[in-house]
């Protein structure tokens, strides 16, 4: 089976802008649930595309990545600190 990881922000952690929505309604599980992927999902919102303790670089670099086909990456416009 292919195997998709998604690293990202509030969004692919299932923020809608109003309310978090279930897992399987979350944008990576969408794209796995058409596609017939496995997905894991590493998103936590609040976090950004930076070098802080939680940004994306810790992030991957805390993830054992081995065995992944595709690798999903979001992160909204306001996560890259502009104001």
């Amino acid at each position: 089976m292919t195997k998709l990881i998604a690293f990202g922000d509030s969004i692919f952690a299932g923020w809608d802008g109003k309310e978090n929505v279930s897992a399987n309604q979350r944008i990576p599980e969408l794209i796995g649930q058409q596609l017939g992927w496995q997905v894991t999902n590493v998103a936590i919102g609040g976090t950004k595309y930076d070098d802080s303790s939680n940004g994306f670089t810790a992030m991957v670099n805390k993830t054992d990545v081995t065995g992944f086909d595709y690798a999903l990456v979001s992160y909204g416009v306001n996560n890259f600190s502009w104001p």
